[in-house]
């Protein structure tokens, strides 16, 4: 139905959270509450489709556009401290990564050390 009145559909797709669900969904019906699909056939009005009557005025687009709402909103500019330029955010950014691949490796080297020190405590140089 989405692709038949200009809807972009992508088959690929997969909503992985519900909230993002639910607004596309919101703005799919908006759209259909706006638009006037115009039958093909006059004497065939298929569910939808707008009355015989209202389709011949209704040419080219009504309205505004409807724009898609962004719920990121735009910092404010501010001056750079010297703190911001102490920093580099490429470091930042390849030492986190750095971390979350390391995490796993650096886990088993910890509880090989503790068991080592404890076996160490023992007494047991073997």
């Amino acid at each position: 139905m989405g692709q038949s009145v200009g809807v972009a559909v992508d088959h690929r797709r997969r909503n992985h959270c519900q909230e993002s669900l639910q607004l596309n969904a919101a703005r799919v019906k908006e759209y259909m509450s706006r638009v006037l699909v115009i039958p093909r056939r006059a004497k065939k009005v298929k569910k939808g489709d707008a009355p015989a009557g209202t389709a011949i005025p209704a040419m080219g687009p009504m309205g505004e556009y409807m724009p898609v709402p962004s719920g990121f909103k735009k910092p404010k500019a501010r001056k750079i401290t010297e703190e911001d330029r102490k920093t580099s955010a490429y470091s930042t950014v390849r030492i986190a990564r750095s971390n979350a691949r390391l995490v796993g490796i650096r886990a088993k080297r910890a509880a090989l050390k503790a068991e080592a020190d404890a076996m160490k405590a023992k007494g047991g140089d073997e």
